[in-house]
């Protein structure tokens, strides 16, 4: 019996399949993979973003009426924007050191948080997290171009010339991060006067012997994969009259 092969034109035909089944296979796995690495960048904003926001929320809910004396030996009020500062302020809640009880130590708490520069010192822990996920290319490391969002702990509340903050980085890429306030000034003829959202706390227009009680604060992140995104936290109130 006489066998025949395959013709030229059949091989031919043959190759060109495999290779654009290859070539589709090839896309799809690109895009897959391509996929898979947004969403894992997505995940980690998220996860900064959530443990932003925790911070913010917890300090704030937690504020004390404790002023506090600054390296200039300023007085800054216990809730401010009018400092180095976006927002300082001093909370309540600072847990005890285990079988330290005999050293009197303060459960209050000065915290402060800032937007600076992914070049900046102040990012460093940032910029090295960034640069491990982008390594450099060809021994050129992409230019850093954000910001990161910082939160400053004091080791106490009245602070000296030497005194250093620690810094900790919740969100190494940020465009910007923004904090509004609303209240009520306590007048000293004994009215009251609502404010509308203030960028400063404590209003520029309230007197030295006026009370300012903050009711809520909002903060606006600016996130460069995920846009404008904001959260209004309730402050408890009268937390200057417990």
């Amino acid at each position: 019996m006489k066998q025949r092969g395959f013709t030229l034109l059949e091989i031919l035909i043959a190759i060109g399949i495999t290779a654009v089944i290859g070539v589709a296979a090839t896309q799809l796995l690109s895009g897959v993979a391509d996929s898979r690495k947004t969403t894992d960048e997505h995940s980690d904003v998220l996860m900064e973003l959530v443990r932003a926001d925790m911070w913010i929320k917890r300090d704030l809910q937690q504020l004390a009426p404790r002023d506090i004396m600054d390296e200039f030996t300023s007085q800054q009020a216990d809730i401010t924007s009018q400092g180095d500062y976006p927002m300082e302020m001093t909370h309540a809640g600072l847990i005890r050191i285990p079988g330290a009880d005999e050293i009197k130590r303060s459960t209050l708490q000065r915290v402060a948080y800032g937007v600076y520069h992914q070049e900046s010192d102040q990012c460093a822990a940032a910029k090295k997290r960034i640069e491990i996920k982008h390594p450099a290319t060809d021994g050129i490391a992409q230019p850093l171009d954000g910001n990161c969002l910082v939160r400053f702990i004091w080791p106490v509340l009245d602070r000296a010339a030497d005194t250093k903050p620690i810094s900790q980085v919740l969100i190494d890429n940020v465009s910007s991060v923004k904090f509004f306030y609303r209240g009520v000034i306590h007048l000293e003829n004994n009215q009251q006067q609502a404010t509308e959202w203030e960028e400063t706390w404590p209003p520029l227009d309230a007197g030295p012997n006026d009370v300012t009680d903050l009711v809520l604060a909002k903060v606006v992140f600016e996130l460069p994969t995920m846009g404008s995104i904001e959260h209004v936290i309730e402050v408890p109130r009268g937390y200057k009259f417990r």
